[in-house]
């Protein structure tokens, strides 16, 4: 059980100017209750919960409306509502399933604090925002606090508009230091308990994670299917999520390799080259999957033609500068 008073007397002072509003207890009220009730034990994570729901919510803490409510996108009406701001059709299909209420035909139901609560944290714990979830990220490092944002959206770049930070990654990994000072009494009792059998000491890695019977949405992207009822599953929203890791994966392969400029241009252009012949020739493209193993294989080419070309042009002009002497 979380220290209530010790969490809430913390957070009153470094996180809300000295004040809490009746609704802002209330709301981190009962993501702790609902913490408590799932028998987790990763205080890290239970902070990055509590530091997405500040952030979110614009510090309020409670299930709030997106500002403009979607006028001007494509949206409407599944603009962005609750702890963590819901927005998109796919989104209210997947979490109506999920909690079991008509979010589609009450897209408002969303605005409901146990509803809401529901949503944040398996949203964040299954990866049911963007593929991401809380246990792939060391939230023991700085590095792993600001890439966790990529559980809840992308922008962890973007510029702030807290001036005192560079980016809104920093800003709110900045609000997660103090939401996890606020546990740390609690984290470290509970890394040190004598159990009653024994008297033997026991030490809690604070990594740990509750073992979860629920759906896995990466390992039903890579076909696995093993334990999981696959009627319950929605096709859009795996369909979506494919298609995001192959992206990922792509930028990923890119960002690694880090060729020069020229490289990476002649690579496309050969590439497009040999896709527009074999299309037109044989109706067949090559796969996005295979571009990047195209690449490299171009590129080691290209080398290893450089290097030849490098060394008979050394050969031909020593030979041009020995015959003069």
């Amino acid at each position: 059980m979380i220290d209530r008073k010790c969490f809430f007397d913390s957070v009153r002072n470094t996180l809300f100017d000295g004040a809490l509003s009746q609704k802002q207890v209330d709301g981190m009220e009962a993501v702790l209750v609902e913490w408590d009730a799932r028998g987790l034990a990763d205080l890290g994570q239970l902070a990055y919960i509590l530091t997405t729901a500040y952030h979110e919510t614009g510090r309020t803490m409670y299930p709030v409306e997106e500002v403009g409510k979607g006028r001007g996108y494509k949206y409407p009406p599944y603009y962005g509502r609750g702890l963590v701001q819901l927005t998109w059709l796919r989104n209210y299909q997947l979490f109506g399933k999920r909690i079991g209420v008509d979010l589609v035909g009450r897209p408002d139901l969303a605005l409901r604090l146990d509803y809401s609560v529901t949503i944040l944290m398996e949203g964040m714990l299954f990866g049911l925002f963007t593929g991401k979830r809380l246990e792939q990220y060391d939230l023991t490092t700085y590095q792993g606090v600001y890439d966790a944002r990529a559980i809840v959206n992308g922008d962890r770049d973007y510029p702030s508009k807290d001036r005192r930070f560079k980016t809104r990654g920093a800003m709110i990994a900045s609000y997660f230091e103090k939401f996890r000072a606020a546990l740390k009494v609690q984290d470290a009792e509970a890394k040190t308990q004598t159990t009653q059998e024994t008297g033997e000491i026991v030490v809690h890695d604070e990594t740990d994670t509750a073992v979860m019977y629920e759906r896995d949405n990466t390992a039903l992207v890579r076909g696995d299917t093993q334990g999981i009822e696959t009627d319950t599953v929605d096709p859009e929203y795996i369909a979506w999520l494919q298609e995001k890791q192959a992206r990922e994966m792509q930028e990923e392969y890119r960002a690694s390799n880090n060729k020069p400029l020229v490289s990476s241009v002649v690579t496309r252009f050969v590439i497009a080259g040999i896709s527009s012949f074999l299309a037109v020739r044989f109706g067949f493209e090559i796969p996005a999957e295979f571009q990047p193993m195209i690449e490299t294989a171009i590129v080691t080419i290209m080398g290893a033609g450089a290097v030849w070309g490098r060394s008979r042009a050394t050969t031909f002009i020593s030979g041009v500068f020995s015959g003069k002497s």
